[in-house]
């Protein structure tokens, strides 16, 4: 429950930190992971902990919610852009069994959860830490099926 101790940094890094501590996770169950994210986004200013645990835990949920899908569907893509407000908004795409209208609201609630044998801590503590960085973080559905998590950081000013 420590304040972020926040340093300018590449989100690209994080990405790839969170992604190798996922790789065994994702060779294990056949999920690939594929990274969309530009090279020339600004940094973002966050504690570098905190945020690859955001993502690790997404990327660890969105594994596991395709694990009864296909295997050549089991592709986790994680997206990065811009947005309004100098932030930039992050995207951690799944091809799994989506979520149910009524979740959607309810997911980032402590101890609310889909997992059969989920604590419903991991999206509350993931909502703590983003919204500690002035961002926010909310789920929808995808387009081709899945799930959607979006959270948003600010980017790094020039003094920084």
């Amino acid at each position: 429950k420590s304040d972020p101790v926040r340093w300018p940094i590449s989100l690209g890094v994080l990405v790839e930190e969170a992604r190798a501590f996922a790789d065994i996770e994702a060779q294990r169950t056949g999920t690939q992971i594929i990274v969309d994210i530009p090279q020339n986004l600004p940094n973002i200013v966050v504690d570098r902990i905190m945020i690859e645990q955001v993502l690790l835990n997404l990327i660890k949920n969105g594994i596991e919610a395709m694990s009864n899908v296909p295997q050549e569907r089991r592709r986790l893509t994680i997206e990065a852009q811009p947005v309004a407000g100098r932030m930039l908004e992050i995207a951690v795409i799944d091809q799994g069994h989506g979520l149910a209208e009524e979740d959607i609201d309810k997911i980032f609630a402590p101890f609310y959860t889909t997992k059969q044998d989920g604590m419903g801590i991991g999206l509350s503590v993931c909502r703590t830490i983003v919204e500690a960085h002035g961002g926010r973080i909310w789920a929808e559905q995808a387009p081709e099926g899945g799930t959607v998590f979006r959270f948003s950081i600010p980017v790094a000013d020039a003094t920084d």
